[in-house]
């Protein structure tokens, strides 16, 4: 983790650019796509950035030595790449049953790791913000969230994985 923020720091990557382009729209950076499963995945990106601004505007360099703000980050970055691969994986499935059977199991990972990222981003803020700065940040995520539309019912989704399952009566995505 102290490399990729050392990394980050040094602007080695493009992330302030990336940044500045998702501040007015957490969905710029997605062409126009009806999938819900991929602008899920860019509110993920965005959502991660923004924090990732909140923590630098707030510790800079610092932050590498804060423990308590670096594990709930990287947590999202680990969330975020899942995310990433598995709706790239996805794209290269051709056979429609195993791509039916594969996506059951990436919406049950999306809805997992889009909660796991949102409870991980308000820990984050929580500290980093004061109580004004707080509200407005958290004011653009429920605003960011309402456009993406994003409801999913994750029991429903547990079940579809399960009844799939227990069809195969073994773990079938090998």
């Amino acid at each position: 983790m102290e490399v990729f923020l050392s990394i980050l720091i040094l602007e080695e990557l493009p992330i302030r650019d990336s940044i500045s382009v998702r501040e007015d729209s957490w969905f710029s950076c997605l062409e126009s796509t009806e999938n819900q499963s991929e602008m899920v995945v860019e509110y993920c990106r965005s959502a991660c950035l923004m924090t990732l601004n909140q923590i630098i505007l707030k510790h800079g360099q610092d932050m590498k030595n804060n423990q308590w703000i670096q594990e709930p980050f990287a947590d999202m970055v680990c969330s975020l790449a899942i995310l990433d691969t598995g709706i790239k994986r996805g794209k290269k499935i051709k056979d429609a049953k195993e791509l039916k059977e594969y996506n059951e199991i990436l919406d049950l990972s999306i809805c997992h790791h889009f909660k796991q990222i949102n409870n991980n981003m308000d820990t984050i803020l929580s500290d980093v913000c004061n109580d004004e700065e707080y509200v407005k940040v958290t004011d653009k995520i429920h605003s960011e969230k309402e456009k993406l539309g994003y409801k999913p019912n994750e029991i429903s989704l547990m079940k579809k994985v399960v009844e799939t399952f227990y069809k195969h009566e073994k773990y079938y995505l090998d």
